[in-house]
């Protein structure tokens, strides 16, 4: 059993694909699992943390993002010319 605790939910399809394809690509003939997603506060989670092992996988980092400018716009920077 893989659990996900507190996962985003536009994540679920691509981590249990990420591990089906982790199962797939082992070698393990005929190998199954089963992959859940639960709340932080399920019953099943709890059970999760006390017994099983645990992976904390990183935040990812928020983006900035970086609008063009066009040549010459800042009068800080102007354009070199030839």
């Amino acid at each position: 059993m893989l659990g996900f605790i507190d996962a985003a939910e536009g994540a679920y399809n691509a981590l249990a694909g990420a591990a089906n394809e982790a199962l797939t690509f082992s070698g393990v003939e005929a190998g199954e699992m089963d992959v859940g997603f639960f709340a932080s506060e399920d019953l099943m989670a709890q059970k999760l943390v006390t017994y099983g092992l645990k992976f904390d996988l990183p935040m990812p980092e928020a983006r900035e993002l970086v609008k063009p400018a066009a040549p010459g716009s800042d009068p800080e920077k102007p354009p070199i010319l030839k």
